[in-house]
């Protein structure tokens, strides 16, 4: 199952039930939280008025709280107060001698802020890939989850344990009632 929030789509009743191309996308983008075959508690379930959120091992990366941000934090360094006085002078400057001067230290100090901006945009597009690699460590231990949707209004109060165990019989395997009674509740298998 894909390591998000946004799990899988099922759409009971359909054939085929799940939107495939979604699916593998999602995988592509964010990794296997779960695998066939392995074993995971059911943590949430929400019922929404079109959709029945079945949240396995956390639910999935991407939920409130979780950090998802993973861009540069780089911001550009404004011009020293020196570079605005010098560019100020310059203007009202005739002496060319000193004009001359002027140019070679803003000149200077516009290299030496763009040398130092570039330093800056490098460490902070390492600093994003660093958070970027923690991001996608801690999504593929965040479970995932079943979307079950239903025509709008039609999920509701309607809709019972025994018609969400269907819609997810193709993918989960639940244990016994007796079984689920003593370890807990059901199971992703």
């Amino acid at each position: 199952m894909p390591a998000t929030k946004d799990g899988v789509d099922v759409y009971p009743g359909a054939r085929p039930s799940i939107n495939y191309g979604d699916y593998s996308q999602r995988i592509k983008r964010n990794g296997i939280a779960i695998r066939a075959g392995e074993s995971v508690l059911v943590t949430k379930v929400k019922v929404k008025p079109d959709l029945i959120e079945f949240q396995l091992a956390g639910g999935g990366y991407g939920t409130l709280g979780d950090l998802t941000a993973t861009g540069p934090l780089h911001f550009p360094a404004a011009k020293t107060r020196r570079e605005k006085n010098l560019e100020k002078d310059l203007k009202n400057t005739s002496d060319g001698q000193k004009r001359k001067q002027m140019k070679e230290e803003l000149d200077d100090l516009r290299r030496q802020r763009e040398r130092d901006d570039a330093h800056a945009e490098a460490m902070a597009a390492v600093a994003a890939a660093q958070r970027e690699e923690s991001i996608r460590q801690r999504a593929l231990s965040g479970g995932s989850r079943f979307n079950i949707r239903y025509p709008q209004g039609a999920a509701g109060p309607n809709v019972t344990p025994e018609a969400v165990m269907r819609a997810l019989s193709e993918y989960v395997d639940f244990p016994s009632t007796t079984a689920a009674r003593s370890e807990g509740g059901p199971e992703r298998r």
